[in-house]
């Protein structure tokens, strides 16, 4: 694998597949999300709002949408790196 501008090589880098669902209550919807690398994840936010999380296995996170949350991407950060999820979520 090579380097991609100094990162981690592509198959090292944290992504975000898919999440569901895509629609919920702030507050009380929980969230999976599903991609790879998220081991180590210290930040899951909604739309710049933190959430609280807990990352399930390499592939999976619960997170629970912030009661302050506006619909926007999902982001999922670790050492390594960040994801953003696409398309927005519109939970809120």
């Amino acid at each position: 694998m090579g380097l991609v501008a100094g990162r981690l090589p592509i198959g090292l880098q944290v992504a975000i597949n898919y999440f569901s669902p895509t629609t919920g209550d702030a507050g009380v919807a929980s969230v999976t999300i599903n991609g790879r690398n998220f081991t180590g994840a210290n930040s899951v936010t909604l739309h710049n709002t933190a959430a609280s999380f807990t990352v399930v296995s390499d592939t999976q996170i619960a997170a629970t949408v912030p009661c302050t949350a506006t619909a926007g991407p999902i982001e999922v950060a670790t050492p390594g790196g960040s994801a953003i999820g696409r398309p927005p979520c519109r939970c809120c």
